[in-house]
């Protein structure tokens, strides 16, 4: 090759790494805001729950995937008016989570709370969460997740 053919092929490769530098980027910064991933700090993780379409399911849940690195109690609270949970507003499968009956339902049916001792690590957990508005019948169950790290 000639030093020409030499520079031209060095800044095709340049020019290729730094466009799939930049195109990897965007998809994370699109993976992150799609899945909804956030940590939990402190001794309660707080999870905002949003109303959008009851009938439709579409119930925002934010953290959509909630990330727990240590023993803590999570808290769901419904933050738009006119809707409760139902009777089974939180339900979770695994040996790591304990219902709080002292603390849920509280505050008319708003918020919910769950204990995750995360002890089995590297896990994500579906839960659902069930709600219903002050008239009518109950929401489309919403599946979100807990990710213990």
């Amino acid at each position: 090759m000639t030093p020409k053919q030499i520079w031209w092929s060095g800044l095709a490769i340049g020019f290729g790494l730094g466009l799939g530098g930049i195109l990897v980027a965007l998809k994370s910064d699109v993976m992150t805001i799609k899945t909804g991933f956030g940590h939990c700090s402190g001794s309660e993780c707080q999870i905002r729950i949003d109303v959008v379409d009851c009938a439709k399911g579409l119930i925002d849940v934010t953290p959509d995937t909630a990330g727990i690195a240590s023993a803590k109690h999570i808290k769901w609270t419904i933050a738009t008016a006119g809707y409760a949970f139902t009777a089974d507003g939180i339900q979770i499968s695994g040996s790591d989570f304990k219902n709080d009956p002292g603390l849920m339902p509280s505050t008319g049916d708003k918020m919910w709370r769950i204990h995750d001792d995360a002890r089995i690590t590297n896990n994500t957990t579906k839960y659902t969460v069930q709600l219903k508005p002050t008239t009518g019948a109950n929401c489309a169950p919403k599946d979100p997740y807990i990710f213990n790290e």
